[in-house]
C-alpha cells in the first residue's frame, strides 16, 4: 500500500502542476481547459457511482482512469488540430 501511495503522488501532484499551467497561461490551452484536466474528470466518478451494474463494474475495473485520460488527450488533440497550434 505504502509503494502505491508514492508512486501516485508525483501524479497527482503533476496535474495539480498541469491545472495550474492552463488556468495562469502558461500553455496553448485556454484557461478553460482546466475542466478537461484529470483534476476535475477524477470528479466525475462520483456520478459513476450510481451507474447501474455491469457498467459501473467495468468502469471501475480500471477503465475509469483509462476513459479520464482518453478524454483529456482526445480534448487536447481536437484543440489542436482545429486551432492549428
Amino acid at each position: 500500500m505504502l509503494i502505491m501511495r508514492l508512486a501516485t503522488a508525483p501524479m497527482y501532484l503533476g496535474f495539480v502542476a498541469l491545472g495550474i499551467a492552463i488556468v495562469l497561461g502558461q500553455t496553448v490551452f485556454p484557461a478553460w481547459f482546466v475542466v478537461f484536466t484529470p483534476i476535475v474528470t477524477s470528479f466525475f466518478g462520483l456520478v459513476w457511482m450510481h451507474v447501474p451494474q455491469p457498467a459501473r463494474c467495468v468502469l471501475f475495473g480500471g477503465g475509469w482512469s483509462n476513459l479520464v485520460f482518453t478524454i483529456m488527450f482526445a480534448a487536447m488533440l481536437f484543440f489542436l488540430m482545429t486551432t492549428g497550434s
